[in-house]
């Protein structure tokens, strides 16, 4: 999601209004599950490194649009297009992931 600008040609703004939409398809076809992610989720070369409180942030608003079209959130993803992944950040990501 940080980088979404340069790899999607879209603004990060833009790709979360896709998000309602998105959901409404999946009530539509009856979906019972979903799973939520982030894309260039550890930092990114034309932004830099990206903050786990960002990466939650994402996650939580995705999670929330989810409950409340009575979807069950069953997965997290997080992506590392470019290469910015470390073990630490991977730990800390997914602990706060499991905590909440």
């Amino acid at each position: 999601m940080i980088g979404v600008r340069a790899m999607a040609s879209r603004t990060q703004m833009q790709e979360m209004a896709l998000w309602p939409k998105v959901i409404a398809k999946a009530r539509e076809q009856s979906a019972t599950e979903a799973g939520i992610s982030t894309n260039a989720s550890f930092g990114s070369n034309f932004l830099g490194d990206c903050p786990v409180d960002a990466v939650m942030k994402f996650l939580e608003k995705e999670h929330e649009l989810w409950d409340a079209a009575g979807i069950k959130v069953t997965a997290v993803s997080v992506g590392d297009p470019m290469g910015w992944c470390y073990p630490m950040k991977v730990e800390e990501i997914f602990d706060r992931v499991k905590e909440q």
